[in-house]
């Protein structure tokens, strides 16, 4: 109460009222005097109303900058997961996400209006996305988190480069249409496509999709026996080291239920209260097994550490489209595959490659065929007797096969359609090459068998398990077109020869070579590498240098890699990498032989003394330039190059390159490379 009040007074503006029976009383005074004490006179049927209005969008004024860490560009400052936010069109200044990470509820982008994301910066958005304006992702991220339906709206041909769906709700594109030219990494919930969604690819990168991950469900039961909680006490769930939740038990008992992501590391640990003697928990996962049960007297620290697993579900609802880009610098072979089932060679001929001397080809009637599979059983101790003829446009191309296919010189794009395939393939090789009794074959001939890359992202073969590598050499041969020559990797080395690596690019067909009858092979979703490893056109653990052949007479070109290691013998061994001859008769040919094998990777025994033959066999006379393409950790051997025609010695190191006349046809151990450890 207050002593004398003015005569003076305004509307009460935007207060806001509800209606009561009751009303409220009240007293007020224009007159001299105080009004202390005096009972309430005056009735109203309605009651003002007091009341905190907690705006959920924030808009992007870009008042001061670009910055969209800068709270004085927001009407509302800055998103965080609990606020829209919303870039209008017409202004001056658009956000540019700059550092990591950035955050938002939903996200709207009006025609007109755009958002960038720098670099490989990342914006965490917990809700879902609308976009007719214009995005610019550089090398970003997009990671769709929370725990609601995520809806994506918008324009056609929004590019992404890393989409991470960790939404456990899933997403739905319902408008526009959305590529990746990054990495798409299905680690939520449902993925509807609406056919909407395509992994593009062309000169400078591949759209792929990474490891498929589920969610694991775990549920906590926690009791009390008391029936007053926890009284302090509680569980911390964390996956991967980010906390999820802390759980208690409420009353006599409460259940809770939370998601890990398949193969991330699921770890619980618990703080103490009072009345310790009263609390006891299960988990239990979606098995359903227990796991893990603890209590009374639970101890503090950490109680649970271990991977989540749980079978993996496709989340994919819809087709999608997979790209692969080729740019061919010269007319000739190429083996390829694809990773969606129910595809024919149709689909290939539909982008632009010309088929021939098979029923729908473009030339049915032409002088040879352009399209090959294998079949190892039709070999019979010539490797390339397994050849077998295209029959009809119509003939399936599956994700486990390989196909050689002539392909003209220019730039295509595979683009394919189709449910994509989730989960492990198994590859059940032959090694029925049938023999008559009165020949023998060398095992270079026997047990080679043309197989597909089968995921839309790059196959790393030496993240597949040597248990699931059985009675299979661990290498693989893939043809390189630019060099007119197979590459050869041996696994865990390293390096290969003609731009061979571990990491097997999508779409690619490469050969395995089964050793005895039973080989099998089986790839898992863990497989996967998230690199863009460029078709065949590191990690180093061991000592190595190639040996490069090449010359201005045409464009091919061979190489021959020598490892170094304790493990390594100087005989043949697994660890060598059998050398596939060019079937160009132009092209050079590069390798050493051991024991009668000819080898494009030779690897020895780091301590003994090195004498290894160089054999060279060229389809062109003229000069050839022998030259070291890769040296590494050789610092501390001598090398020299021995040129048996002349007694000439060359010391191999990192700079060496000579030129040399080889005849046509010749196939000679010219060369002996002397090597040793230096003392």
């Amino acid at each position: 109460c207050c002593s004398q009040v003015a005569p003076n007074y305004n509307q009460s503006g935007t207060c806001r009222y509800y209606a009561t029976n009751n009303g409220y009383r009240y007293t007020w005074t224009d007159a001299a005097g105080s009004s202390c004490g005096a009972t309430p006179g005056t009735r109203r049927t309605f009651k003002p109303q007091c009341q905190m209005i907690f705006s959920d969008q924030t808009d992007w004024t870009g008042a001061v900058n670009t910055d969209w860490f800068n709270a004085a560009n927001w009407s509302a400052g800055v998103p965080n997961y609990l606020l829209n936010a919303n870039i209008p069109a017409g202004l001056s200044n658009y956000p540019d996400i700059t550092t990591s990470p950035a955050e938002c509820q939903n996200i709207s982008i009006s025609n007109g209006a755009s958002l960038t994301i720098a670099g490989k910066n990342t914006l965490e958005l917990n809700g879902s996305w609308t976009n007719f304006g214009d995005f610019i992702c550089n090398e970003s991220t997009l990671n769709i988190k929370g725990n609601v339906l995520a809806n994506f709206n918008g324009v056609n041909n929004q590019v992404f480069y890393n989409l991470i769906n960790r939404n456990t709700a899933g997403m739905t594109l319902l408008t526009g249409s959305y590529e990746v030219k990054g990495c798409f990494f299905p680690e939520g919930g449902l993925i509807v496509t609406n056919d909407n969604l395509t992994m593009i690819s062309n000169a400078n990168y591949t759209g792929r999709i990474g490891e498929v991950k589920s969610n694991c469900l775990y549920t906590l039961n926690m009791q009390d026996t008391y029936g007053d909680g926890w009284n302090g006490g509680y569980l911390s769930v964390f996956d991967n080291g980010v906390l999820i939740g802390t759980y208690s038990a409420s009353g006599f008992s409460s259940v809770e239920t939370f998601n890990v992501v398949t193969g991330n590391t699921l770890s619980i640990t618990y703080t103490s209260g009072a009345w310790e003697n009263e609390n006891t928990f299960t988990l239990v996962n979606s098995n359903p097994s227990v796991v893990l049960t603890g209590g009374p007297n639970i101890p503090n620290g950490t109680l649970y550490s271990a991977l989540s697993d749980c079978n993996i579900i496709d989340p994919f609802v819809g087709d999608v489209s997979i790209q692969r880009y080729l740019d061919i610098n010269n007319d000739g072979w190429r083996e390829l595959s694809t990773s969606l089932a129910a595809k024919t060679l149709l689909d290939w001929n539909n982008d632009g490659i010309i088929m021939t001397n098979f029923i729908g080809s473009n030339y049915p009637n032409f002088g040879w065929t352009s399209v090959y599979t294998y079949n190892e059983n039709l070999a019979n101790g010539i490797k390339e007797d397994g050849w077998v003829d295209a029959v009809s446009i119509t003939d399936p191309i599956l994700p486990m096969a390989g196909h050689r296919v002539y392909i003209g010189t220019g730039t295509y794009l595979l683009d394919v359609k189709g449910d994509v395939h989730v989960g492990d393939y198994n590859y059940n090789l032959k090694y029925e090459n049938i023999i008559p009794s009165e020949l023998s074959a060398n095992e270079d001939q026997k047990g080679w068998n043309l197989i597909g890359n089968p995921y839309p992202a790059t196959l790393g073969w030496d993240k597949i398990d040597p248990a699931r590598k059985i009675n299979v050499d661990d290498a693989i041969w893939i043809w390189s077109g630019d060099a007119g020559n197979y590459g050869v990797y041996v696994g865990g080395t390293g390096s290969g020869t003609n731009n061979v690596s571990t990491d097997i690019a999508s779409s690619q067909a490469f050969w395995v070579h089964a050793n005895a009858n039973g080989a099998t092979l089986s790839c898992k979703e863990s497989d996967k590498v998230d690199t863009d490893k460029s078709f065949v056109k590191q990690n180093t653990f061991y000592e190595y240098f190639s040996l490069k052949i090449s010359s201005s007479l045409n464009s091919f070109s061979d190489e021959l890699l020598v490892s170094f290691n304790d493990n390594f013998s100087n005989s043949f061994d697994n660890y060598d990498g059998i050398k596939w001859m060019s079937p160009i008769a132009n092209a050079p040919n590069l390798y050493s032989v051991v024991n009668g094998m000819n080898l494009g990777v030779n690897a020895v025994n780091r301590n003994q003394e090195l004498i290894m033959p160089v054999h060279i066999n060229v389809g062109v006379s003229g000069v050839y330039e022998l030259n070291v393409e890769q040296f590494t950790n050789m610092e501390e051997y001598c090398l020299v190059l021995e040129d048996l025609t002349d007694s000439s010695m060359y010391t191999i190191d990192s700079s060496f390159s000579e030129n040399f006349y080889f005849s046509a046809n010749s196939n000679i151990s010219r060369f002996i490379v002397h090597g040793f450890p230096k003392v």
